[in-house]
């Protein structure tokens, strides 16, 4: 299985699809308002990582957490930091991040 790590926001419908594929998703911000928390709780989203520092030590602590491989994960940011945090750059050679 998949597990599709989103940053920041998204569009709700894009979350809803996911988790009725059977995705697991995973939010991890540095930020997070009360609002948008019951948001992506009301979704079924049940891993929120919010006001976090250090984005890596989470996704690490997922991982281990639901016991699955970084060369199953989709990670998905909306700024450039979020590069810094790409889990698959040092993971494999063929994985090669997409910015647009």
């Amino acid at each position: 299985m998949v597990i599709c790590c989103v940053l920041e926001y998204t569009r709700w419908s894009a979350v809803k699809m996911a988790l009725h594929a059977g995705y697991n998703i995973v939010i991890i911000t540095k930020g997070l308002s009360e609002g948008v928390r019951k948001r992506f709780e009301n979704l079924g989203v049940a891993h929120i990582y919010d006001k976090v520092d250090k984005k890596a030590s989470a996704f690490e602590h997922f991982v281990r957490l639901k016991n699955i491989s970084k060369k199953e994960v989709l990670y998905l940011g909306d700024d450039i930091p979020d590069l810094e945090n790409l889990p698959l750059k040092r993971e494999s050679q063929l994985a090669r991040p997409t910015v647009i």
